[in-house]
Parts: C-alpha cells; structure tokens; sequence
C-alpha cells in the first residue's frame, strides 16, 4: 500500500473529511501544548490542527527514528527545517543535539507564532526563525494557507495544497516572502541536513539550491507526494542518491526519501542499517 494511501485512511484523517468534524476542529482552534514522543520539551501548537500531536498519533515513526540517528551523527550538527510546521522536526533534532543549531523556515503566519512561542518558552535552543516560503527565486509570491490543518500550505503556482485536494477544505491566499536555499547560505552556517516539507514546491527548491547541492551537500529528507520522477531528476543532476525514508529500499512507496551525496551514501547508510 502507498504511503500516500496509508496516509489517507488513518482514521483521524478519515474523520477530516466530515464537515461536521471538521468545524469542530476549527472552533477548537486554541493555543494548546504538546509532548510529542521522542522530544525533550513540549511545543506550542493549536488544539484543532494540531490535534495528532496533541493525541500522541503523528506517523512517520520510522521517519523520524532514522532521522534521530542520522542527527546524532552529524558533523556539524546543523539542521535547516523547510516547512517547519510547528516545529516537530527541529524539536526532534534538537533533542538529539542540543548544542545542535536549527534554521527553521515557515511561511503560515499561525506556524510561525506556534514556533516562536516553544522558542521564548525553552531558554537554550539555538534555533532561527524565517517567515518565507522556500522555491527558485526570492521575492514574493501567493501562498494557499491550510487553515483546517496548519500542514498543507502551498505556494499558488504549484497547484491546490493536500488540504484543498483531499479536505475540500478553503485556502485563504495571502502574499508571502519567497526565498531559495542558496540565499538561506547567508542567513546562518551551512547544513549537514535538510528537511524539506513544502507540498510540491520541493523541486523548486532545488532549482534555486545549485551551490548547496554541488558544494555544501548536504543530507536531504523529502517528502514526495507530487512530481516525484522530477524530484528524483533534479536529485540525480546533482548525484544524489536515494532511498525509501521507512524502508531504506532503493525504491519504495513510502511519501518520504532520504537523498544522499553519492559519495556519502554507503556511510549513512551502514548508520541507518546498522540499528534495525
């Protein structure tokens, strides 16, 4: 089974698609708190969006126990988090490594408060924040906010979010900061790892990437629900190779990949492997 597949039919997801259920969940729109297994302090999120963190049912358990191995690896360790969110990744990242240095990138005006409340409320975490959308150039550019879930935004060119897809839930638009990841050079030290969650716009972002992938190279984690066989070419210009982010297979089915430098890959791999 797909992950996409997978994805659709958990149960909570299930229950999404009611209208009725889901006006609940947008009149729980409240600040909450949320202990997410594998993390070392709690994050600010929003009761109705954030439900499956605040129930302790976020997936992508394998995901992010590879990622946890990977992070604790790493030199140095430096994570830039694309599509933040409200925060899952670099937290994990960050509990991992808590002299780590994190550069989170979030574009959804409501993420970004959640973000900045866990920072000012958990003295020590090197993190910084930039409220930006990551595609090929920098400017501004219409960005589909998903206000059902805080998950699925997506800039307007790459078509209609996961939300609006599978919830035919609205998507408010509103202009938005765009930024490349050449340009985030700038901005903080380079990266050992990258997480980019960006609903479609992630071969964008390597467009607008060429001196980090030829010269800092760094680990990627991707999700690829859209465009994977172009995903998968920019990644192969680059010689980037990857695997199946839950099964480590060459090839899976799995939404999520981990990419490789090429010449780093048998490394990380033996990593990985080595604990299953």
């Amino acid at each position: 089974m797909s992950g996409l597949r997978l994805f659709l039919e958990h149960p909570l997801f299930v229950l999404r698609r009611s209208r009725l259920v889901r006006r609940v969940l947008e009149r729980a729109d409240v600040p909450a708190r949320a202990r997410p297994r594998g993390v070392a302090f709690p994050l600010d999120v929003r009761l109705g969006p954030n439900l499956s963190l605040v129930l302790g049912r976020f997936g992508e358990a394998a995901e992010r126990r590879y990622f946890a191995q990977l992070a604790a690896a790493l030199d140095p360790p430096v994570f830039w988090d694309i599509g933040a969110n409200v925060g899952l990744y670099w937290a994990t990242f960050l509990t991992c490594r808590p002299e780590g240095r994190v550069l989170a990138v979030e574009p959804d005006p409501d993420n970004l408060a959640c973000l900045r409340r866990s920072l000012s409320r958990t003295p020590g975490l090197r993190g910084k924040l930039v409220a930006a959308a990551c595609a090929d150039s920098c400017g501004r550019a219409a960005f589909g906010r998903d206000t059902f879930s805080g998950a699925s935004g997506a800039l307007v060119t790459t078509g209609p979010g996961f939300g609006a897809r599978h919830y035919g839930a609205d998507a408010p638009v509103l202009q938005v900061e765009t930024v490349t990841l050449d340009a985030l050079l700038q901005r903080g030290p380079a990266p050992a790892l990258v997480k980019l969650d960006i609903e479609g716009a992630e071969v964008l972002a390597l467009r607008g990437g060429p001196r980090l992938l030829s010269e800092v190279r760094p680990i990627l984690l991707m999700e690829t629900f859209v465009q994977r066989g172009a995903l998968e070419a920019e990644l192969a210009r680059h010689a980037y190779t990857w695997v199946d982010a839950v099964t480590l297979a060459p090839c899976g089915e799995s939404a999520n990949i981990f990419a490789f430098p090429a010449e780093q890959a048998a490394r990380w791999l033996e990593i990985l492997q080595s604990s299953d």
